[in-house]
């Protein structure tokens, strides 16, 4: 029977490693996006409401990233409730980020022009995301994060 040191010790750094590596990712891939497309393939004319690649580019990419933070935290910790902390954990972020996005008044900003130097921040900030799309984000992560940790043992066949 492992010491409880240990397992509290592998539980605190299965969370951590699973929450470094979606913040990682979540960080990464708009800078990777921004700069393999241009903000004309990113979003709509004349507008900052994304185009359906770029929405479906999102999503594809967050549930992608839940599942390897999920797989990592149930890898380190070697059980399944240090992912379900996890979990509930980013849930609730993604809760209270989602409902701040909901409740900011859309000042709509100038309508863009094509010629718009704007680093990858400055999009992100100006983006008009749909309200399905705020609000099913943080479904798909924390079903992805729990799915990428309910990996089995795999009994040996003897």
């Amino acid at each position: 029977m492992p010491r409880t040191d240990d397992t509290l010790l592998r539980a605190f750094a299965g969370v951590l490693l699973g929450y470094v590596a979606l913040t990682s990712a979540i960080v990464l891939f708009p800078r990777l996006i921004h700069s393999v497309l241009s903000f004309d393939d990113l979003f709509q004319p004349a507008s900052f409401a994304p185009t359906p690649l770029f929405i479906a580019l999102i999503l594809c990419f967050a549930a992608g990233s839940a599942l390897v933070a999920g797989y990592l935290c149930r890898m380190v910790a070697r059980n399944r409730k240090p992912v379900l902390l996890f979990a509930a954990i980013i849930g609730i972020m993604c809760f209270f980020t989602a409902i701040f996005a909901l409740t900011v008044p859309n000042a709509q900003p100038q309508p863009r022009t094509g010629s718009e130097t704007l680093d990858v921040v400055q999009g992100q900030v100006m983006s008009q995301q749909p309200t399905w799309v705020t609000l099913g984000q943080p479904v798909l992560v924390v079903a992805g994060i729990l799915i990428g940790g309910s990996r089995r043992r795999l009994k040996s066949q003897s």
